[in-house]
């Protein structure tokens, strides 16, 4: 591995931006960016593989697209991104969005299923939008964000700090079709079910063994570290 390598790039004067190329690991963390500088960008976006944009003021992504072998994307931090911005990627297996102030959950899930088809790693911890037990829900709460991720994204393996196993995956695929997600983006699973008893007695049963069953599925939470970190 080449030795982590300290670049400068002046964009306008009294500017200076430092940027560390490690083998194809970029980071530009805490400098307040809005985007990557062209001139990075045209530099190094067809060799680097894993990029760290944290703690930045990006809004639009768009110029990810130049980045054709990108593995690992890490946006945690930036607290205004527009996730319809967010290209084409096929290459990203794991991508970071921690407090990035995501309260549409359902709007980022249907982007990134679309952009990112071949996503393994995903997480979205200290979100407004997202109840789960790391931001204070409940664990039926957290069962349900879990169980609405995991059904639309199927070849998830991570979500936040917790390995995926198969019978979570068979019970969300099954099931997410079923969920309802209210404005601010949290999730009703238990509220919509309840809500038509009535109205599908002959399914009712299963999926009230599903929701019964999946907090029993649910890991013990673990931290995580994708290889390379």
């Amino acid at each position: 591995m080449d030795d982590l390598m300290a670049y400068s790039y002046k964009s306008k004067p009294n500017f200076e931006l430092t940027y560390k190329e490690d083998d194809g690991r970029i980071s530009l963390a805490y400098e307040h960016l809005p985007a990557i500088p062209r001139k990075i960008a045209d530099k190094f976006a067809l060799r680097t593989h894993t990029l760290d944009l944290s703690h930045n003021n990006i809004k639009d992504l768009m110029f990810l697209s130049n980045f054709k072998i990108l593995h690992t994307l890490i946006l945690d931090n930036n607290i205004s991104l527009n996730e319809k911005t967010l290209p084409f990627l096929p290459s990203v297996r794991i991508l970071w969005l921690n407090k990035c102030g995501i309260r549409q959950l359902a709007k980022w899930v249907h982007r990134i299923n679309i952009c990112t088809p071949n996503i393994q790693q995903l997480s979205l911890m200290g979100n407004p939008g997202i109840r789960s037990t790391f931001n204070g829900g409940s664990s039926l709460e957290n069962n349900d964000y879990m169980m609405y991720v995991i059904g639309n994204l199927p070849y998830l393996e991570v979500l936040d700090d917790a390995r995926i196993t198969d019978d979570q995956r068979e019970v969300a695929i099954a099931n997410v079709s079923s969920l309802a997600i209210n404005g601010t983006a949290s999730i009703n699973f238990h509220k919509h079910y309840t809500s038509e008893i009535t109205n599908r007695p002959t399914i009712l049963k299963h999926d009230a063994k599903a929701i019964r069953h999946f907090g029993q599925l649910v890991p013990k939470r673990s931290t995580y570290k994708f290889d390379g970190a």
